[in-house]
């Protein structure tokens, strides 16, 4: 398969063409000298760890899992959608220099079973949106996907969770359930954990509860701009004003 040569900050890795209609070209139109989500790729600068393992919960097209390879000793990379995932393998196998990377073909969630998981009505798998919550759309754009708790996939991978410094977790609206479930974890050792808080996809008192939780263990949540500035945030602001990527951290950088 045809590379294409990518390139964000410093990092420089290659990408499968699938042609120009196809979803994977998103690495090239805006992740390539884009501003895709500029603010997530400085966070992952500001907050990188060679000695550590940070976790994607969401890895997708494999964008955010390769350019981590280079922050972080390993990464641990969740992605259950077929389709997200093909390509994410197709990517990876483009780059045999990058060898830090366990990719879970599981959903992230609170037990081991199975779970219904799907797309929106308007959209496909592989598009970045699918989720447990779309899990009704009975056809091709349904599946049924196995499951693993974060605690498993470490004890897999035999990595201790105290060596877990990062978590990135983008899950469509299970993130809720993901924390509750992790909940020990991030009061142990609490990783910095970078949240993308899906407000039309959970209840608000789900949201406050979430954030409750969450403020009870970090002393710090703050969001950073295309610039790379932060601002410090509380409960209130983030209900509010639906703040989306949340960084919640015990120092800010």
């Amino acid at each position: 398969m045809k590379p294409i040569t990518t390139m964000k900050h410093d990092v420089v890795f290659d990408v499968a063409d699938m042609g120009k209609d196809d979803i994977n070209n998103f690495c090239v139109s805006h992740y390539n000298g884009g501003d895709w989500e500029e603010h997530t790729f400085i966070i992952f600068d500001k907050y990188k760890n060679p000695k550590k393992v940070m976790v994607d919960m969401g890895g997708w097209l494999g964008l955010t899992p390769m350019y981590c390879s280079e922050k972080f000793a390993h990464v641990v990379a969740y992605e259950c959608d077929k389709e997200a995932l093909k390509r994410f393998k197709a990517n990876l196998e483009l780059n045999p220099k990058i060898k830090n990377i366990s990719i879970i073909e599981k959903a992230v969630w609170e037990h081991n079973n199975a779970i219904m998981f799907g797309c929106k009505k308007d959209g496909q798998l592989g598009d970045s949106e699918s989720s447990v919550f779309f899990n009704s759309n009975v056809g091709n754009d349904t599946m049924l996907v196995q499951c693993q708790t974060l605690l498993d996939s470490l004890n897999h991978l035999n990595i201790n969770p105290r060596d877990v410094s990062f978590i990135k977790m983008d899950i469509e609206g299970a993130e809720k359930v993901v924390i509750d479930n992790i909940i020990s974890i991030l009061k142990f050792y609490k990783p910095t954990l970078y949240l993308s808080i899906h407000h039309h996809l959970l209840a608000t008192n789900d949201i406050m509860d979430m954030l409750d939780r969450l403020f009870n263990i970090y002393p710090h949540c703050v969001v950073y701009n295309k610039h790379g500035d932060n601002f410090e945030v509380n409960r209130a602001k983030i209900v509010e004003h639906q703040l989306l990527d949340c960084v919640f951290t015990t120092e800010i950088k």
